[in-house]
């Protein structure tokens, strides 16, 4: 997971490099570009964080569904990496790396995650785990755009982009191949997870104040969150 973490999010985060350079250098005279290419990487972390409810009351509803969610979502992420490459226009790079990176990426992701409470015990390791594997998007957006500092001039846009996917290849490859569930559930429980409370839980929650408030104060730090994670990193 901590490679997922860092790939995925990591690489997201590292988008205000790519901005910096698509703006200065490969699209400074296209009309348009200054919209578009800001938007980019919101669009991707925006499509991450939004879809992560969808997913997960898929997955629960549809246990079985786990497995192909997450390599259909790894595939359609390191392709729309790899064809970020060959962007001629803004608009192709919103399509790659803005709406395929995030759909493919949240799709990769959510489903393993689900996995990591089965391998730790709440009384034991896991909140140990929880931090490091969580502390991976952290040390990717500071490699990554250390990286793509030093490629982009030398090699431009396009050798960069196919040797981050090749990286991205190898690294989510080998997590993705490794996350298993510790142990797997047999048919007639997930024949049972087909059902409203498995998808949502208890729902006694919704009529108490307090998580209410804890909703909207962390969506609005939140949404000041994605400003410096996009533009500081081309500073």
């Amino acid at each position: 997971m901590f490679m997922l973490e860092f790939a995925i999010w990591g690489f997201g985060a590292s988008y205000g490099v790519l901005l910096d350079f698509y703006l200065h250098s490969k699209f400074q005279s296209e009309p348009g570009a200054s919209i578009i290419l800001p938007s980019v990487g919101t669009v991707n972390t925006g499509i991450m964080a939004s879809l992560v409810p969808v997913i997960t009351t898929v997955t629960n509803i549809f246990p079985r569904s786990k497995f192909p969610i997450t390599y259909v979502g790894l595939v359609v992420f390191l392709t729309s990496v790899f064809l970020s490459s060959f962007a001629q226009s803004s608009i192709h790079v919103l399509l790659t790396l803005g709406l395929g990176f995030g759909f493919g990426g949240v799709a990769t992701y959510i489903p393993a995650l689900s996995y990591l409470p089965g391998w730790f015990s709440p009384s034991g390791s896991r909140g140990l785990a929880n931090g490091i594997i969580f502390s991976g998007s952290g040390i990717g957006g500071l490699v990554f755009p250390i990286i793509l500092e030093n490629l982009l001039p030398r090699d431009g846009a396009n050798k960069t982009l196919k040797y981050c996917a090749l990286v991205l290849t190898v690294l989510c490859g080998a997590a993705v191949y490794v996350i298993k569930p510790r142990n797997q559930a047999p048919s007639q429980t997930q024949e049972k997870h087909g059902t409203f409370r498995a998808a949502f839980g208890d729902v006694a929650a919704l009529k108490n104040l307090n998580f209410w408030i804890f909703l909207l104060s962390n969506t609005l730090q939140a949404l000041a969150s994605f400003l410096p994670a996009l533009y500081l990193p081309s500073k």
